[in-house]
């Protein structure tokens, strides 16, 4: 009778205990500012109270906005004996295009029961230097549309002239515009196009300009193509990655307003975290050119291709040799078209021998120098050079001439032509007798006796040698070719000291561990998974999150199990290191053993 008394009073005070915690739950969404200025972010969170084991919480896409899950804040706090636990799901929220927007209510499942968060508004408004005249603009005229991100930044493809001959040079100018933001890592822009040669990008130039009253931060980046095809061809469209430094003022505010010292600026933004980079992908508009096809009216012989303006040399040197000696021929040619396609003019064949040329090009300019041979002394010069090109300026062609390049060919002199010493007198050849062959000289003191037929290389002592030298040889390469890659890869010994250095920390949190340093250990066991991630992945230890870990591992094909352990590893140190959450000695020994298994299992699996 007293077990079932107990029985029931148990599982009344259980469900009593249940029914009370999940009245106690609760779930808001809040945002840290309402009004966002289009270039800055603001944080979205969603706090649940009352429970821990919650799923992130999904956000809706919504038009105009990007939504970012940034990651949890989990808490626990004891008060007079009881317990009280709360988890934070954080999200930027990063504009695209100014106006009004709203975040809907979200639905959250917990223990079985469906919680709804409230709707949250958000303004964005351009940035706050013009704000005036844009709001006077909005009511003069209503059918102006709202400020984007691709208002502020966007690209420009320029070229001169949209009517070019084939292979003529044409100077193209690609601009980026970027007005009040702040862009990071631009890399060189990506020119589509088909049937068009596309030249090296210049240094890129920056300067600011004023336009219809916005002052504008310009990227130029210039560069020559050249059609290859006749015909209407389409040019770009260019296209630029880059990344926005999007910060989020609201976390400079206090209750003196904004702040407006020292440490106020872009290096305290970025070391606090008050800045994130966002990828932006910017893409101009294309240009359609008709390339004409170069006239046959006039097209000399010697022509080969070449379009532009140039400048051809000849020269030859020395000028006075014998047959069979080399002169070398000298070639340049200068301009602003497309050196690929000029190409220089060539020597008959007739008298002359000729070896292959060298030909370089660099700074606009290609040479070329080749050695040449005459084979009889009835040569008196090198013939004419002739380089023709096509002048798109004036529309015709023009040739350059130089030569011919007198020279004088002798005859080799007798006393240098090759002669076989000592075949005149074949009968006369000195004979020489061989000693030791008919008589043997007797020795007094005779050398060491040894066998007859002793062979050093036949013995096993040669051979022993002969492995040994290889052996230590190759050791020797290896070692060579391991400490040069430890020098020139650095991946490579990333790589290698990874589990070297994670030992170390293995070691240290174990002395921690058996201390009973909590604090200490957790903080030993992250930094040991921080140097070790970034020593396997090739990541710096600011870019080791969880969410960078797991693309790198899906780019190795790694197993979904240690993406799942690596997490909850994450979980455990975060919780350990920044929430009022009590770990006992057993729960540190399963967070140093799941360390060394994930080490373990990265070591073997992953590569």
């Amino acid at each position: 009778m007293k077990s079932l008394v107990f029985s029931l009073v148990s599982c009344v005070l259980c469900l009593w205990s249940v029914n009370t915690f999940a009245q106690d739950i609760s779930v808001e969404a809040k945002m840290n500012a309402s009004q966002i200025v289009l270039g800055e972010a603001g944080m979205l969170s969603i706090n649940i109270q009352g429970a821990q084991n919650v799923a992130p919480v999904p956000i809706p896409a919504i038009d105009g906005l990007d939504i970012r899950y940034v990651g949890p804040q989990t808490q626990f706090v004891f008060n007079n004996g009881q317990q009280s636990s709360s988890i934070s799901f954080r999200y930027t929220v990063f504009p695209l295009k100014a106006g009004h927007y709203e975040i809907p209510s979200l639905q959250i499942a917990i223990d079985g029961q469906n919680y709804t968060t409230n709707a949250l508004d958000i303004e964005v408004t351009e940035d706050q230097s013009r704000a005036g005249s844009s709001a006077l603009g909005s009511q003069s005229s209503s059918g102006t549309e709202s400020q984007s991100v691709k208002d502020k930044a966007f690209l420009v493809l320029k070229v001169p002239k949209t009517e070019v001959y084939l292979n003529e040079p044409l100077p193209v100018k690609i601009m980026l515009f970027v007005s009040d933001f702040s862009l990071t890592d631009i890399e060189y822009p990506v020119l589509e196009a088909l049937g068009i040669d596309v030249g090296k990008f210049e240094q890129a130039k920056q300067y600011a300009q004023a336009i219809g009253g916005i002052r504008y931060d310009i990227v130029e980046f210039n560069t020559v193509i050249y059609p290859t095809r006749t015909g209407e061809v389409k040019l770009g469209p260019a296209k630029l990655d880059c990344n926005i430094l999007a910060q989020d003022r609201s976390q400079n505010q206090s209750r003196f307003g904004r702040f407006d010292s020292s440490f106020d600026d872009d290096f305290f933004n970025q070391f606090f975290g008050r800045s994130e980079k966002r990828p932006l992908s910017l893409e101009s508009a294309d240009v359609t050119i008709n390339v004409l096809p170069l006239p046959q009216e006039g097209k000399p012989e010697s022509f080969s291709g070449a379009v532009g303006q140039f400048d051809f040399q000849a020269s030859i040197g020395p000028e006075e040799v014998k047959v069979g000696d080399p002169i070398t021929l000298r070639m340049k040619i200068r301009g602003t078209g497309n050196l690929k396609a000029a190409n220089f003019p060539i020597l008959p064949q007739d008298n002359f021998k000729f070896y292959d040329p060298e030909i370089k090009e660099e700074n606009n300019v290609k040479t070329l120098e080749q050695v040449i041979i005459p084979q009889t002394d009835q040569i008196t010069q090198v013939p004419i050079l002739q380089f023709s090109y096509f002048n798109p300026e004036f529309k015709k062609y023009e040739a350059i001439t130089q030569g011919p390049f007198p020279i004088k060919v002798t005859k080799p002199n007798e006393a240098e032509s090759l002669k076989v010493v000592g075949l005149e007198q074949s009968d006369s050849l000195p004979k020489f007798e061989v000693l030791g062959r008919d008589i043997v000289f007797i020795k007094e003191e005779p050398d060491k006796f040894r066998s007859r037929g002793f062979h050093l290389y036949k013995s096993l002592g040669c051979y022993i040698f002969l492995a040994a030298f290889i052996f230590l040889w190759g050791g020797l390469y290896m070692f060579y070719r391991h400490t040069h890659k430890l020098q020139t890869d650095t991946m490579y010994a990333k790589r290698l000291l990874a589990p070297r250095q994670a030992r170390k920390g293995l070691l240290e949190a174990k002395k921690l561990m058996e201390q009973g340093k909590r604090m200490e250990f957790y903080d030993t066991l992250f930094k040991t998974l921080q140097e070790y991630l970034a020593n396997k992945f090739h990541l710096s230890l600011g870019a080791v999150t969880l969410e960078n870990v797991q693309a790198s591992l899906n780019s190795k094909e790694g197993n979904e199990t240690f993406g799942a352990q690596l997490k909850i590893l994450f979980d455990e140190c975060e919780m350990a290191r920044f929430a009022a959450v009590s770990f006992e000695k057993e729960n540190m020994r399963q967070s140093y053993l799941r360390l060394e298994k994930l080490i373990d299992y990265c070591e073997r699996h992953v590569r």
